[in-house]
C-alpha cells in the first residue's frame, strides 16, 4: 500500500494518461493487497485476477471503473462460509488492534 501511494504521488503508476487508463491502476493494486491475505495461512478463497477470457470474468465483463466493486463482491461469495458478525470479530479481535473500529462493520467481507 506505501508503494502504491509514494507511486501515487511521484506520478509513478503504471499506468498513467493520456496512454493509459488510470483506473487501470486500482485493479494492481487490488491484485497486489489480495495476494497477500494468504501468506501465512492459506485461509481464504482468491479470486485470481488476471484479465484472460474466460478465466477472469470480472474484467472481461465490467470496465476497470467496476471491477473494485465485482471483485470484493466475488470475494465475499466465495469466502461466505468464513464471514463472522461484527460484535464476533470484535470478541477475537481486540480493539487497540483495529485501525479504525467505526470502519470495520463496512469492510464487507
Amino acid at each position: 500500500m506505501q508503494e502504491w501511494q509514494r507511486r501515487a504521488r511521484e506520478s509513478a503508476l503504471l499506468y498513467r494518461p493520456p496512454d493509459a487508463n488510470v483506473l487501470l491502476n486500482n485493479i494492481v493494486l487490488l491484485r497486489a493487497v489480495t495476494e497477500t491475505l494468504n501468506v501465512c495461512q492459506n485461509t481464504f478463497d482468491l479470486y485470481k485476477l488476471d484479465y484472460d477470457y474466460p478465466r477472469d470474468w470480472i474484467t472481461n465483463t465490467y470496465g476497470p471503473e467496476f471491477v473494485p466493486f465485482y471483485f470484493f463482491k466475488e470475494l465475499k461469495r466465495m469466502n461466505e462460509a468464513r464471514h463472522i458478525e461484527y460484535t464476533k470479530f470484535q470478541q477475537l479481535v481486540p480493539l487497540p488492534n483495529l485501525a479504525s473500529p467505526q470502519g470495520i462493520g463496512r469492510i464487507g467481507l
